[in-house]
């Protein structure tokens, strides 16, 4: 899927065309058989809070483990009022 950018985001002119990429983009999906995709937003995730590590698991396995808690940089997080426009926008696609 094609993501949406920071300008789609903040709903500047011309983003509108990400949408109509986007809807495209799940029709020819839906025509090729996938039932399931996922719509990406920029700004959506937030892997640098996270520390990865491989976690150990019972009978040796191992597997990826990411932990808040070992990640001693402090980064900046988005504020409920960023976090609420980036979830009204996806409301809006």
């Amino acid at each position: 899927m094609p993501d949406f950018t920071s300008s789609f985001i903040n709903n500047e002119p011309g983003s509108e065309k990400e949408l109509e990429n986007s809807i495209n983009a799940i029709k020819v999906f839906g025509e090729a058989g996938i039932t399931l995709v996922r719509q990406r937003f920029e700004g959506d995730t937030f892997p640098h809070l996270t520390t990865k590590y491989r976690s150990i698991q019972r009978g040796g396995m191992i597997a990826r483990g990411e932990s808040l808690g070992f990640t001693k940089e402090t980064f900046p997080h988005p504020s409920v009022e960023e976090h609420e426009a980036l979830w009204q926008r996806f409301c809006d696609a």
